[in-house]
């Protein structure tokens, strides 16, 4: 919806994900959730805003949040948010989340939706 680029999902895809119980990775980078044509005139020095705004998204389009998680990729992501850079910023993250989405919601999002979809791949 946001930016039409290969690794992203369109909207089908993700009530699919959601119809079929996954979660989908959000990652923290705007590279890829950001139209490079917005990302370069929008500099926000984060990307905080970008994520919740695609998380609002899904949640509107789907109904609840059972279908979105957090992929951070700080492993070896390139381009990572400024204002969520390293593990210990996830608390700016979380913080700006409580502004939409309740405590239960960003539990979800932040670790039980990951949680049930890997308990229910090896049962």
């Amino acid at each position: 919806h946001f930016f039409n680029h290969e690794y992203n999902l369109s909207d089908e895809e993700i009530k699919r994900f959601h119809k079929l119980g996954g979660v989908i990775g959000l990652i923290l980078s705007r590279r890829w959730l950001v139209d490079p044509e917005k990302r370069h005139k929008t500099d926000r020095h984060g990307g905080i805003a970008d994520i919740v705004e695609n998380m609002l998204y899904i949640r509107d389009m789907v109904g609840d949040v059972s279908c979105i998680g957090i992929g951070t990729d700080f492993d070896g992501l390139t381009d990572p948010f400024k204002d969520c850079a390293t593990p210990d910023k996830l608390w700016n993250m979380i913080d700006y989340m409580g502004k939409y989405f309740t405590d239960d919601e960003i539990d979800q999002i932040m670790y039980r939706n990951g949680e049930r979809a890997l308990e229910k791949g090896w049962t």
